[in-house]
């Protein structure tokens, strides 16, 4: 894990000029989903310069990874607008790979409470926010 660390950090640095800031330790551990359902983590991050990162990690109840996906876009989003582009990118891996039985977990308990109230999502509906 440490030289995915290492590349990481060096293409950065090459590519942005900079090495990538460490984020906060997070307090909590990681729950695996129950049999059968696959759990995306998402999250959004706000750049000083504009820019706005999205990424998304999905894991089945073993914790494997089964796939992980990053955005980056020019934009002055809100942190709550981030956070919902970051979940509907995931919403649209999950799709890409044919995933049905999927729980979306975030670190925006805001974020989270309005998605509670939306009806379960339909993988038959087309979202009408994009990504742009």
């Amino acid at each position: 894990m440490s030289n995915l660390v290492e590349d990481y950090n060096k293409y950065n640095a090459k590519i942005y000029g900079c090495k990538a800031p460490r984020p906060p330790k997070s307090s909590k551990i990681w729950k695996p989903p129950p049999q059968g359902c696959i759990k995306i983590n998402y999250d959004a991050a706000l750049n000083i310069d504009g820019w706005v990162g999205l990424g998304a990690v999905a894991r089945n109840q073993l914790g494997e990874v089964l796939f992980a996906g990053v955005r980056r876009y020019k934009a002055q989003w809100t942190p709550e607008l981030a956070e919902c582009k970051a979940a509907i990118f995931a919403v649209w891996l999950a799709k890409q790979f044919g995933l049905r039985n999927v729980i979306l977990e975030s670190d925006n308990s805001t974020v989270i409470s309005r998605l509670r109230r939306l009806p379960p999502i339909s993988w038959t509906w087309t979202p009408c926010l994009t990504m742009s």
